[in-house]
Formats: C-alpha cells, sequence, structure tokens
C-alpha cells in the first residue's frame, strides 16, 4: 500500500468512526427519549380526564392529557427499535422483567373484577409499558450498554427532583416553617409525599456516594460532597422512616466497596441522619413510635387482606385498593399484590422482586462489585444498592406494585444486574 493510499484509508477509517459515534450518540438520545415516555403518566388523572374533554381547557391541560398516554408511545417506538437490533436475545423466565410482565397481565385479566374497570385496565396497562419497554429497548434484557444508559437517565431525573424539591416547595421548611404533606411540581403536574421525597432523596445520596468513590481527581469528588450533602439534607427532612430503611442497606454496600478511611469518614454521619431523622425527629425520641407501623395494620393491611379474601386468585385488578377502600393505599407490596392480582399475580411478583437475589447470591454480585479491578463494579454495585433499597423500603411502601417511580427506577436496576450475570455465566 502507497503512501498515499495509507493516509485515504486511514481518514476513511476516521470517518468511520466519527461516524459510528455520531450514532450511537443520537441512539442513546431516542433511548432516552423513549425511557422519559415511560416516566409521561407519572401521577396522571387517568382515562377519565381526557373523556370528560377537560383535557382541552388550555394547553398545559392539553399536556396532561396527552403525557395520560406517553407510555404507550414508548412501547411503540421501543418495538420499532427492537426490531431494528441485530442482535436479540432470547425471552426466557431467568429474566425478572418477564415476571414483572406476567404479574401485570395477571392484573389486567383481573380488572374486569373491578369496580372502575376501565381505570384498573389503565392502570394495569401502563404498568406493563415498564417492563415491555425496559426488556425491548435492552434488546430482550442481554445489553448491559442500554440497561447502564437507562439507569443513568433515572439520575438526572432523580437530582433534577431533588434540586426542585431542595430549592422549591421545602425552602419554606429549611427556613423553620412546617414540612408539607404533598409537595407539587409547577401547575400540579405531580404531586409527591414525604415518603416520595424520602425515595428520591435517598437515591440521590447513594448515587453520589457511589461517584465519589469513582471519581479520583478533587474537582470531581468535591462536586459529588456537594451533591451527597445536598441530598442527604433532604432525606433527613422527608424523615422518611421507609426511605431510611432503605437507604441503610443500600448505603452499606456501597461503603463495603469504599476503603476503610472513607468508610470511618461516612458511616458515623450517615448513622448521625438516621438517628436524628427517623428516631428524634420522625419518632420523637419514642422507640414505640419508631417500631409501631403508624396504623397500617387495623387501618391498610387487614382491610386489604379482607379484600384479597373475596377474590384469591386474581384479586380485583389494578389500584383495587383505591377503588374498593375509598382510596386508602396498602403500603406494603406484598399486600398491594395480593389485592391486585391474587395469589397467582404475587408470586410472579415475589418472582421478581426478591427472586432477583437468588441472582445476586448465586453469581456472588456483591463481591464483584467491591472489585476495584472489575471495571464494571460501579454501576453494578449502585444496582444492588438500588435493588436493596427497595427491597427493604417494599415492606411498609407497595414498592413496584403499581405504576410508579419505584417502578420505573426499580426495573433498570433488575435489567442491570440480569445481563450482568447473564454475561458471566457466557463467559464461563
Amino acid at each position: 500500500m502507497s503512501q498515499s493510499e495509507l493516509l485515504v484509508y486511514q481518514k476513511t477509517k476516521k470517518l468511520a468512526e466519527r461516524k459510528g459515534k455520531k450514532i450511537s450518540v443520537l441512539y442513546m438520545v431516542v433511548i432516552g427519549f423513549v425511557w422519559i415516555l415511560v416516566w409521561g403518566a407519572f401521577s396522571s388523572y387517568g382515562p377519565g380526564y381526557v373523556l370528560s374533554g377537560n383535557f382541552l381547557r388550555s394547553a398545559f391541560d392539553l399536556f396532561n392529557g396527552i403525557r395520560a398516554y406517553a407510555p404507550f408511545l414508548a412501547v411503540f417506538f421501543a418495538l420499532i427499535i427492537f426490531a431494528g437490533k441485530k442482535v436479540r436475545g432470547r425471552l426466557s423466565f431467568k429474566k425478572p422483567t418477564i415476571y414483572l410482565i406476567l404479574y401485570a397481565v395477571v392484573g389486567l385479566t383481573a380488572s374486569l373484577l373491578s369496580p372502575q374497570g376501565l381505570d384498573a385496565v389503565y392502570w394495569g396497562a401502563l404498568y406493563l409499558c415498564v417492563p415491555l419497554t425496559g426488556l425491548l429497548l435492552t434488546g430482550s434484557g442481554e445489553s448491559l450498554e442500554e440497561a447502564k444508559f437507562l439507569l443513568n437517565a433515572n439520575w438526572v431525573i432523580v437530582f433534577l427532583f431533588v434540586f426542585y424539591l431542595s430549592l422549591g416547595p421545602l425552602r419554606s421548611y429549611i427556613l423553620g416553617h412546617p414540612l408539607p404533606g404533598a409537595m407539587y411540581f409547577p401547575g400540579g403536574v405531580a404531586r409527591i409525599t414525604q415518603n416520595g421525597v424520602g425515595r428520591y432523596a435517598g437515591l440521590a445520596v447513594l448515587i453520589a456516594l457511589s461517584r465519589f468513590r469513582q471519581h479520583q481527581s478533587k474537582r470531581n469528588r468535591i462536586f459529588w460532597l456537594f451533591v451527597l450533602a445536598f441530598s442527604l439534607n433532604l432525606l433527613s427532612l422527608s424523615q422518611s422512616r421507609a426511605a431510611l430503611l432503605g437507604f441503610t442497606g443500600g448505603a452499606a454496600v456501597i461503603l463495603f466497596s469504599l476503603q476503610f478511611n472513607w468508610v470511618a469518614f461516612f458511616a458515623p454521619i450517615f448513622a448521625f441522619i438516621i438517628y436524628l431523622s427517623g428516631f428524634l425527629w420522625g419518632s420523637r425520641g419514642s422507640l414505640q413510635q419508631l417500631f409501631s407501623l403508624t396504623g397500617r395494620t387495623t387501618g391498610q393491611w387487614i382491610p386489604g387482606l379482607n379484600v384479597f379474601k373475596e377474590s384469591p386468585l386474581i384479586g380485583y385488578g389494578f389500584h383495587a385498593d383505591r377503588f374498593m377502600l375509598e382510596g386508602t393505599h396498602m403500603h406494603n407490596a406484598f399486600v398491594h399484590a395480593l389485592v391486585q392480582s391474587g395469589l397467582l399475580g404475587t408470586v410472579f411478583f415475589v418472582a421478581a422482586i426478591y427472586g432477583i437475589w437468588l441472582v445476586i447470591f448465586k453469581r456472588n454480585l456483591i463481591k464483584k462489585a467491591a472489585d476495584i479491578s472489575n471495571p464494571d463494579n460501579i454501576i453494578l454495585s449502585e444496582s444492588l444498592a438500588i435493588v436493596l433499597f427497595f427491597t427493604l423500603r417494599s415492606f411498609f411502601e407497595s414498592t413496584a406494585a403499581f405504576y410508579g417511580a419505584d417502578l420505573f427506577l426499580l426495573v433498570p436496576a433488575l435489567l442491570y444486574i440480569n445481563a450482568y450475570a447473564q454475561k458471566k455465566v457466557k463467559e464461563k
């Protein structure tokens, strides 16, 4: 090959690489947009809002009407992306998101028994959109890169929420006013309770801690330390015991992989925040109040179990607790699943949410996440922390049992962990 031919070849190769990078960036932007559509109906007004014609009153109402159906668009676009993939994995019952889909199918079927069938079908269909979109975007749950991108897209959303909640509705509390029971985004787009605030803040602290561990430069570490402190303050203000419990487990996973000097630095701070927010503030310094279930047993779980007894096999469909118990929320993932989908659906739900731990322990993923020589250890440890956060939270909140933020945040973590485990099996 002559010198001129070599130069032409090198230029052509560089152009091809640049084009490939541009296509890759565009592809990830498209995937990010599709995943944002999954979040679209978060805290929406439901199908009745559109059928009533209220969405035509103003441009903002029109936006709320359209976003109520955004997850269905997400599935449509995800199908197109999936069809265009050259490499697609096979659907198998080894993937936790498959069980979430089966749980949704049972709940949708049971929605025919619901006193508000149209609404139940709507919320069930929205639920189905989340794991289905995640599976399609990751090539049947096989692609680590796409799953990683979905996780990072979620973190961007979480940090935006934390930033707004810290500088917006909670600023009055920081100035000494009582913490509001519910906070709203501009125009009432979404309503977030104290437990919801705790969820976002707890996750933000975990991710900031993980990224602090990842970066070695002083500038990056100072930035992530600031984000961590900012989010930790919000977590303490939420006084959410469920979020604090989940945070305790998630922080243990991240700290397990840190050097001892950093563990000695962070652990006492986290312990103090948990004591201050969960015990002194949230429980008024009372052990009895700390370990009480704040009326969950008699006010929510027992009435929910009574509804379950009326249709034990498949339940009464999505949002059955709200429709049949005058707006009551179960505050327990197991009971919520039983009410919505009966024993059959709950088996699938448990297989997805808790079965992932069989994969984690069987593949020794906690140890792999702590291995600094493992190039995937940061995202893996974050995924494990998120799964543990929501596993612990599920005992006192309806984690991923219905269409909501818990489900959006959990599905990519489940996809990543399972894809990572399958990848290691294939490498062996």
